[in-house]
């Protein structure tokens, strides 16, 4: 477990010693522990284990993107969870990891096109004319068909951070998110970001990409 206090923004550093904001992070002992071991036996010495949103959140802080000014959501779609977390006021002030991500749409596309898991994931990322030359249990493989599964799987997504961005901006001070940093696995894949930014309604562009 960890901590951090954060002075309230516009105090000029004098910060309300009875009313305090406080930052409490955990990871559980046996996830640490894992981890720990895989680094160990690739020979590697950890001095640090953090949890994945402060990782992200740490190589934005320390980017030329960062502007103190937006209120930005930086968003990882990884394979099991995507990862939300927001800075307003140069500050990180919520984070959270939604279930719906890269394994969902692998599986979706696993169970409506009839293939195996494996196959679906070198699927997913491959380019649309490639589809066709596909078969699967249920016929041949079209764009269209890999199309709208990965479709609906990316509005399961977007209606995750939609719920995120709602409870984020109903907590007191929290304002509206300006601007989306996307990264993880799944943000490379066509489309993604305008995808993103329409149903988001706000900017949306990979991280990373001066």
């Amino acid at each position: 477990m960890d901590y951090k206090v954060f002075t309230p923004a516009g105090d000029g550093g004098q910060a309300d010693q009875s009313e305090l904001e406080v930052q409490l992070v955990a990871v559980r002992k046996e996830v640490a522990d894992t981890y720990a071991a895989i680094l160990k036996k690739c020979k590697i010495r950890a001095d640090i284990i953090e949890a994945a949103p402060i990782s992200i959140y740490n190589a934005y802080a320390g980017s030329l993107k960062r502007d103190p000014e937006e209120v930005t959501a930086l968003i990882s779609i990884g394979a099991s969870g995507t990862d939300i977390v927001v800075e307003q006021n140069g500050s990180m002030q919520f984070m959270r990891n939604a279930p719906e991500a890269g394994s969902s749409l692998t599986t979706a596309l696993a169970k409506n096109l009839e293939i195996p898991f494996d196959k679906a994931e070198e699927l997913k990322t491959k380019p649309a004319p490639d589809y066709s030359q596909e078969e699967g249990e249920g016929g041949s493989i079209t764009a269209d068909k890999v199309s709208a599964i990965l479709e609906k799987g990316f509005e399961r997504i977007a209606t995750e951070i939609r719920r995120s961005f709602d409870f984020y901006v109903s907590q007191s001070d929290a304002m509206p998110v300006t601007r989306v940093f996307l990264s993880g696995g799944s943000s490379k894949m066509e489309g993604v970001t305008d995808f993103l930014s329409e149903r988001l309604g706000v900017p949306v562009e990979l991280f990373g990409r001066e």
